[in-house]
């Protein structure tokens, strides 16, 4: 989960304020039975490490609140996560964007 902060960091040097979904890949090696408990303690330890002003060195407020999980060798969540970026984009607004 720390391995995410350079990727973070750059992003915000890079572009600041743009919007960021952070996809955890590799959900097939952990055990279906595990899965649900597994996601829901990472999900946790995100929002703790990333979300929360009281631990964080850096600031990222266009982080999105959802960490999304899914399987690339087994296409697991794919799909969810196609409409998700879909239903996410449709509604973010470019600062200053006038409406048609």
């Amino acid at each position: 989960m720390r391995d995410l902060q350079p990727w973070l960091e750059n992003i915000e040097g890079r572009a600041p304020k743009s919007p960021v979904i952070v996809i955890a890949t590799h959900l097939d090696k952990i055990p279906q039975s595990d899965r649900a408990e597994v996601t829901r303690v990472m999900q946790a330890k995100f929002e703790e490490i990333y979300l929360k002003d009281t631990h964080r060195k850096y600031t990222y407020p266009c982080i999105h609140r959802q960490c999304q999980f899914i399987s690339v060798n087994f296409s697991k969540n794919i799909d969810t996560l196609r409409d998700y970026i879909y239903d996410f984009a449709l509604k973010y607004k470019v600062p200053g964007m006038c409406e048609l």
